[in-house]
């Protein structure tokens, strides 16, 4: 009997939620394609964030050279850190 108030406070927040997802009159976040990157091999671990209307992206890195080739470790592949912002 104790458990009853919670099962329908749960139900009810379940079936509130679900009315606001197909809510689409509010318009939170927009979404848009952005240009690519200058750098075509892209970068990971990069600092990102946004100032105004213009998306920051600063650093990261990536491996010029294909870590593996023909299914072994390329040993002249090397981590490069970049020091740009887009």
């Amino acid at each position: 009997m104790k458990r009853r108030p919670l099962i329908l406070l749960v139900i009810l927040a379940v079936v509130s939620i679900a009315a606001r997802a197909d809510d689409t009159s509010t318009d939170i976040l927009r979404w848009q394609e952005l240009p690519d990157l200058p750098n075509t091999l892209g970068v990971a671990g990069a600092f990102a964030g946004v100032s105004g209307d213009a998306l920051i992206v600063a650093g990261g890195a990536n491996f010029p050279e294909p870590l593996f080739k023909n299914g072994q470790m390329n040993p002249s592949a090397k981590k490069v850190w970049w020091d740009d912002v887009y």
